[in-house]
């Protein structure tokens, strides 16, 4: 089978480190998150840009996931074809992948923000 341009293929040792590094990523998020929320009141300015580096290697997976050939079941080949690649991707994992890097505590900590100010300037009307 001739590789095809702007295609990763599943056994590709690049794929295989990138997936190493996520699934280590996914580990440490997923330890450090729920400690972050129990016990962590005032976050440093360097943990948060640390997690905004973690969700961009994520968006970044997601992109790499379009690029990424998938196995048809019924000849056990590798589909090349990125609309075949997407299809399946929009099926399956995409909005989990979507979901899990939209920055909920940024937007709730914008909305927070924007409502106490609100509230300020609110009590110094006339």
């Amino acid at each position: 089978m001739k590789n095809k341009k702007c295609v990763i293929y599943q056994n590709n040792k690049f794929k295989l480190l990138w997936d190493l590094i996520i699934i280590f990523l996914l580990l440490f998020v997923c330890i450090v998150i729920p400690w972050r929320i129990a016990f962590v009141k005032n976050e440093p300015y360097t943990t948060k840009q640390i997690f905004i580096l973690i969700d961009a290697l994520f968006a970044i997976d997601i992109i790499l996931t379009f690029f990424t050939t998938t196995e048809n079941n019924k000849t056990n080949e590798e589909n090349t074809s990125h609309k075949v690649i997407a299809k399946e991707y929009f099926e399956c994992w995409f909005w989990v992948d979507l979901i899990s890097i939209f920055p909920f505590d940024e937007v709730s900590n914008l909305i927070l923000y924007e409502n106490s100010n609100e509230k300020q300037y609110n009590n110094t009307a006339y």
